[in-house]
């Protein structure tokens, strides 16, 4: 079992078929109403917080796991801190999909101004099945924000352990200020 602490809110876990073997289950047959997954599950975050003194006690916690090649899984645990925070300034990510760079342009142009205003971080990504764009706003500008949310990309996903996932395994193109960078670019001709 391998462990990687990502973020304050987010960790990587990576498990062999051996790993699995332990608790006596395969991928196919993780869920959570099962005893062994739960077993599973409870040995991690043991583990987790033998390893970095994360405590876990009265936290949302969430799991998303993906299988890997070597018949083991991958899981993302993602805890949610929010309710030791000020809920209005706390940070959501939303993931939108392009299937071009003009239309990651386009959309820039018209959304750049709101996301100064509303102090949005966006970053950008590019993998096999397009350009992902994360972009994160306070949670007390999300009314605000929808309107703009409309004019960018196929909404593709939300949250800290899908960014994660994208972050780890798509190429990054870049990371601080990237509507503001591309709404200063001239769409390139096909």
């Amino acid at each position: 079992m391998q462990i990687e602490i990502l973020s304050n809110q987010t960790i990587k876990v990576i498990l062999d078929k051996y790993d699995l073997k332990e608790f006596d289950i395969i991928y196919n047959q993780i869920n959570q109403n099962s005893v062994k997954t739960q077993l599973l599950f409870f040995d991690i975050l043991e583990r987790v917080h033998e390893e970095s003194g994360m405590d876990f006690s009265e936290k949302d916690i969430y799991f998303e796991l993906f299988p890997t090649k070597n018949s083991g899984c991958l899981v993302y645990i993602s805890v949610d801190y929010e309710s030791d925070e000020d809920e209005n300034n706390s940070e959501l990510i939303y993931i939108y999909k392009f299937d071009n760079i003009n239309s990651i342009i386009e959309s820039s142009q018209e959304t750049q101004e709101l996301c100064k205003i509303f102090k949005c971080k966006s970053e950008l990504y590019f993998g096999k099945s397009g350009f992902f764009l994360l972009l994160t706003i306070y949670r007390r500008y999300e009314n605000f924000i929808k309107s703009m949310i409309i004019k960018l990309g196929t909404p593709f996903s939300s949250g800290n352990i899908n960014a994660e996932y994208i972050r780890e395994h798509f190429e990054c193109i870049g990371t601080e200020n990237i509507i503001e960078k591309m709404s200063n670019l001239t769409k390139l001709k096909s």
